[in-house]
Order: structure tokens, then C-alpha cells, then sequence
């Protein structure tokens, strides 16, 4: 699973660990954090997945948020390589609506 994580997963956990509301979300995040640290001891010379590797959609204004990308966080600070950077929620209206929606 880790092999196409992209930084921006990296940063969602990190938001969730940091801000999550409830308990099991908190631990959830810290858990996967944990266990991506793991992977990348394991695989020293692997790095954050492209965005083909991560099967990232292009843009498509009728279906996905190009902000975020349907993820529900944003970058507000674009991160440098081999940070996190800081994510919040997106304010989008058009998170996970499907194509045959109207």
C-alpha cells in the first residue's frame, strides 16, 4: 500500500494524527504513520509514489477537485522533499460527487 502513498497522503495522516476528532481517528492515523515508517526503513531507496504510480485522475472539472484532488485536504504549504507540508480541508463542493450526478 505504501508504494503509492504520494506526499499528500503523508500529509493527511499527519493532519489526522495531529487533528483528528475522535480517539480512533487519531490512532488510525498514528498507526498508518508508524507503519510508513517502517516501509521506508525497509525500502531506503523508495520515495514518495508519482502521480501516475498513485493512479492520480487528471483534472476533470465534472467529477474531481482539482484542489484537492477528492481527498478533502489541500496543500497550504506545498512541502519540500521529504516534508510533509501542511494540508487543511478543502472547501470545494464537488468532493467524491460521480459522474452521473447531477
Amino acid at each position: 500500500m505504501f508504494e503509492i502513498w504520494t506526499k499528500r497522503d503523508l500529509a493527511i495522516h499527519q493532519h489526522l494524527a495531529d487533528n483528528g476528532k475522535t480517539k480512533q481517528a487519531r490512532t488510525y492515523a498514528f498507526q498508518m504513520l508508524a507503519e510508513f515508517q517502517a516501509y521506508q526503513q525497509r525500502n531506503p531507496t523508495r520515495t514518495f509514489a508519482t502521480e501516475t504510480e498513485a493512479g492520480t485522475i487528471p483534472y476533470n472539472p465534472d467529477a474531481r477537485c482539482h484542489v484537492c484532488n477528492d481527498s478533502g485536504f489541500e496543500y497550504i504549504e506545498i512541502p519540500e522533499p521529504g516534508c510533509v507540508g501542511i494540508v487543511r480541508k478543502c472547501n470545494c463542493r464537488n468532493l467524491f460527487r460521480s459522474e452521473s450526478a447531477a
